[in-house]
């Protein structure tokens, strides 16, 4: 089986996460470091939005 973010190639427990995409938000299985960086709640601090400072 394979990552349908990053194409890499894993078995069928190392793809066990899922993310919902596309226009119907179908579920696709993904690995886990695609999963930690689609996921806005694991995202890593860089990808998310910076915080806001009060002037």
């Amino acid at each position: 089986m394979h990552c349908r973010h990053c194409g890499h190639i894993f078995c069928q427990n190392c793809l066990s996460h899922v993310v919902y995409s596309g226009p119907k938000q179908r579920p696709s299985h993904v690995c886990g470091v695609c999963h930690t960086l689609l996921v806005p709640d694991t995202a890593p601090y860089f990808s998310q939005k910076p915080p806001h400072t009060p002037d």
